[in-house]
């Protein structure tokens, strides 16, 4: 096998390899750091805006949109 079939086959590989770290590290962090803002006591707002700021700007989202949808045992209480 000469030398340039080896890295024909071995440097995708790798690339391959550090990308799929890179995500797996990423996706890591982004579920531990939301798991930890659900469990603080004492949340330190600025840090919690920051974070979401940070989490919109990397998925390229503008705005927060509402997307709860109401019970419908709220919706009998508002017709009362």
């Amino acid at each position: 096998m000469s030398n340039h079939r080896v890295w024909v086959r071995v440097v995708p590989f790798i690339g391959t390899m550090v990308v799929s770290a890179y995500g797996v590290a990423y996706s890591w962090n982004y579920a531990y750091e939301k798991k930890r803002l659900a469990t603080i006591s004492d949340l330190d707002e600025a840090y919690v805006v920051e974070f979401h700021k940070k989490v919109s700007q990397s998925t390229g989202q503008t705005e927060w949109k509402n997307k709860r949808v109401p019970r419908p045992w709220e919706n009998q209480d508002k017709q009362s």
